[in-house]
């Protein structure tokens, strides 16, 4: 008679779900792949949970009686519209917790008793089908309990961890919506030297998941700060190097604002902004003419000049092709950057 009575609430609260027995749900349902198309949308906001500084024990209520706690659709239970996801199974909406933190489940009948239940965790294939194959490579953790069942922060390490209800009375749970999908990460966004302090990121960031399948929640610094821990100030947040100049920030926590930058060809100053004069020492010679340039600077040198720096002189009078042979008994002497006609002949000194 017992049974009888456990039989027809079962198929009393399948019509109420409107669950098919047994139950398979499309692969594409599971996290990996609705995470994978919320990334692909903007308006997603699958798993944009903070961290919190202090852990809290979640409590879920399940009973067979009320669907209140859980959820048959991706937007009901992850808040995403997935595509090709057709979800059929009903199940406890997925939990999201931090590294040390407990899960107690209520457990009660229609009429507020408790229910007594074992839950084990598996894979994900198991989890979908409501089946416990005990495969060799999986180590299980049978829990049971009457009207409430914890489970351990030991078992929950950073991942994501499925849970169904075993064979009882002949009547599976699971089918009535108790499976459950808990997902733990681990908190980054302490310094280690500061575990003490409760202030998050040094501070100057949000402490937030940083991916749905990265399971520890980071630092998000803010735009002044860097640094894994957000510790230190970043004095090239604002561009303050000029004319395409890199910034390099010198670190010194936020005891210092202070930065170098390393200007591109031609350019100088703290933040590049000025234009070199490479001409200002004057390095052409002979009262030649210097041009700068972003590259250095030329000479351009006079006729009567030549070289890098317009520092060697030719013979004028070979160059000009003799300028004095018009004058009678005059004969051409080159000098430095000039020639003279010296008349009568011109006897070199020895």
């Amino acid at each position: 008679m017992f049974i009888s009575y456990r039989l027809a609430i079962y198929f009393l609260i399948a019509w109420q779900f409107q669950i098919n027995i047994p139950v398979v749900v499309n692969g594409q349902c599971d996290y990996q792949s609705l995470s994978n198309d919320c990334l692909k949308t903007s308006s997603c906001t699958f798993n944009q949970s903070s961290w919190r500084n202090i852990p809290i024990d979640h409590v879920v209520d399940w009973s067979i009686s009320s669907n209140s706690s859980l959820c048959l659709t991706p937007n009901a239970c992850w808040g995403t519209d997935a595509q090709n996801c057709n979800q059929s199974q009903a199940q406890i909406k997925p939990l999201e917790i931090q590294d040390g933190e407990n899960v107690t489940i209520q457990l009660l009948e229609i009429d507020g008793s408790p229910i007594t239940m074992n839950i084990t965790n598996v894979t994900y294939d198991e989890f979908r089908q409501c089946s416990v194959a005990y495969n060799w490579y999986q180590i299980y953790y049978i829990l049971s309990g009457n009207g409430s069942i914890q489970i351990s922060s030991d078992m929950l390490r950073p991942g994501i961890h499925y849970f169904v209800s075993l064979l009882e009375d002949n009547i599976y749970y699971c089918n009535f919506g108790y499976r459950q999908i808990i997902i733990s990460r681990s908190n980054a966004c302490r310094a280690p030297s500061s575990l003490s302090n409760l202030q998050q990121c040094s501070g100057h960031g949000s402490c937030n998941v940083t991916s749905p399948n990265n399971f520890l929640i980071q630092c998000h610094c803010d735009e002044d700060a860097t640094g894994y821990y957000c510790q230190e100030y970043n004095a090239c947040y604002n561009n303050p190097c000029r004319n395409n100049a890199s910034c390099y920030d010198i670190q010194d926590g936020f005891n210092s604002y202070d930065y170098n930058c390393s200007c591109q060809s031609g350019y100088t100053g703290q933040n590049c902004s000025d234009i070199i004069d490479y001409c200002q020492s004057n390095p052409c010679q002979n009262n030649n003419q210097c041009n700068s340039s972003f590259n250095g600077y030329t000479c351009q040198c006079s006729i009567a000049y030549y070289g890098t720096h317009c520092q060697l002189y030719r013979d004028m009078c070979v160059v000009l092709n003799n300028p004095c042979k018009d004058k009678v008994d005059h004969q051409c002497i080159s000098t430095q950057g000039s020639y003279q006609c010296v008349r009568g002949k011109f006897v070199p000194i020895q």
